[in-house]
């Protein structure tokens, strides 16, 4: 089931849309975007991202922090031997990221993840859980198609990750889902988990949409 769009309001100042959060989106304050508070145009330097959110961590605690979220996930999810697992790995920003394999993870055409996948996710859980301080992102990916299906599938596969993750545990308001759409064949055969920490006086960043890897 696709997740209605929300707009998140971050300040009196800053309104950020964002598609598909679970269970209602993320951040001090939520709303749907029918009735978000347009936000007034305002120069990029003027944007404030600092707003306070319960279990943040200091910049000195981040790296400890995702260092040890890196080593849950590869303790977990043993990516050399465990099925539909690509690899537990970092992006540029330094944020921990899980890929998944479609092919091996979901039934054919279809956002049912198989029985395999399900314990991966629990085992994904359980690392964000432990962690706390982390927003978790579920990007599913589809190549470019003339039929909308392709990027509705991919949108579906990562709400089918998400609502899992929070049917484990998660907090609802730290997972967001996206589908997107890429030419590049090998990526359009992924489901990403990206795990953004929530860092004080950066707070907002971390439910902002992971930038294209």
């Amino acid at each position: 089931m696709r997740n209605a769009s929300r707009a998140l309001t971050f300040s009196a100042a800053v309104t950020i849309g964002v598609s598909g959060c679970v269970g209602g989106c993320a951040g001090p304050s939520a709303q749907p975007a029918s009735t978000a508070t347009a936000a007034p145009t305002a120069p990029a330097t003027a944007v404030s991202t600092t707003v306070p959110v319960a279990g943040a961590i200091t910049v000195a605690q981040s790296a400890t922090a995702v260092d040890g979220l890196q080593s849950d996930l590869v303790r977990l999810l043993k990516p050399q031997t465990s099925a539909g697992v690509v690899g537990v790995s970092r992006r540029a920003d330094g944020a921990p990221r899980v890929l998944l394999d479609v092919n091996q993870s979901f039934e054919v055409s279809s956002a049912q993840m198989r029985a395999e996948t399900l314990l991966r996710i629990v085992d994904c859980a359980m690392a964000a859980r432990t962690s706390g301080a982390f927003v978790v992102h579920v990007l599913g990916y589809g190549e470019p198609a003339s039929s909308p299906d392709i990027e509705s599938l991919a949108e579906r596969r990562a709400s089918s990750v998400a609502s899992y993750l929070v049917a484990n545990g998660v907090l609802a308001s730290r997972v967001r889902n996206e589908g997107r759409i890429t030419r590049d064949r090998e990526a359009a055969r992924r489901i990403e988990l990206v795990f953004e920490p929530i860092i004080e006086g950066r707070e907002v960043r971390a439910w902002m949409p992971p930038p294209k890897s």
